[in-house]
Order: structure tokens, then sequence, then C-alpha cells
């Protein structure tokens, strides 16, 4: 990945990381989550460029998922929200599609969905597109917004 397309996904990847970590901050000092015509998606990300740079991250990410970016985008444009941000929340929390922790990857749980540690693997999806709306869902409903029919039990 180079020139403009790097730039932009490193921009958004640090915007991100700093929305997906803070814990201290205010919602002022955060990138707004929900999409706006003045919060666009940049024209240069795209889901083919977000799986390039999960790719350069993880060179065994599973087969399953190799349509996770376009759930992203597809969910996220449908529910007006920012799904740049919340795919590479999806990236931190998965620890770029290799779960490590408590959550597996059977599991098409991006967000660690009520996992709590010690070994609590939280909710599962039965699908990866299942997963990805219940990601954004979750987010939506931290800007205040009434979600029905959730997929996800919390």
């Amino acid at each position: 990945m180079g020139g403009i397309m790097t730039y932009c996904v490193r921009i958004l990847f640090a915007s991100a990381i700093a929305f997906a970590g803070a814990t201290a901050a205010t919602a002022a000092d955060l990138p707004a989550i929900k999409a706006s015509t003045s919060n666009k998606v940049p024209a240069c990300v795209t889901p083919g460029r977000l799986m390039a740079f999960a790719g350069a991250r993880n060179d065994a990410i599973a087969d399953k998922f190799d349509g996770v970016a376009t759930e992203y985008m597809r969910h996220g444009e449908a529910l007006d929200i920012r799904w740049d941000y919340a795919f590479f929340q999806m990236m931190v929390e998965t620890a770029n599609l290799k779960f490590p922790g408590d959550v597996n990857a059977k599991q098409n749980n991006f967000a660690g969905l009520g996992a709590t540690g010690g070994g609590e693997p939280g909710e599962s999806f039965k699908t990866v597109s299942d997963g990805v709306k219940a990601h954004l869902q979750h987010v939506l409903m931290y800007t205040g917004a009434d979600v029905s029919d959730a997929v996800a039990e919390r």
C-alpha cells in the first residue's frame, strides 16, 4: 500500500485507535462515530483497501473473513455509522483477526460483546454478517439511538 491510500488509512487507524482505546477522554475529544454529510467515510477508504491493510498485519486471515470489510460498509451505511472506524476497532479487538483472547474466530464476535475476561467468551453470532451488524448496533447504541431488532443480547 502506498501514497495517499496509505496516508488515508493510517490517519483513520490512528483516529480509530483513539476512539477504541480512550478511557479518560470526553465525548468532545473523540471522533464522531455517527456518519453525516459532514462526517463521511473518505472516498479513499474501500473494503478492498481495508482488507489489504488487514492482510498486511495478518497473512493467515481465515477465508470466512474475506468479505468482512464489505459487511462493515453494508451495515454501517444502513445504520449511518462510520464503518471505517468500527472496522479499525474490530482490528484492535481481534488482534487483526487472529482472536488470541477469550473470543475465538468461530464466534463471529468482532467487538468482544459479552466477553468480560477470565475465560468468558461472550456472545456468538451465526454468520460474519450478523457479528458485524451486532458490533455496529452496539456502537450505535452509544450514540443514544434506539436499536430495534438488535442482533446481540446485550
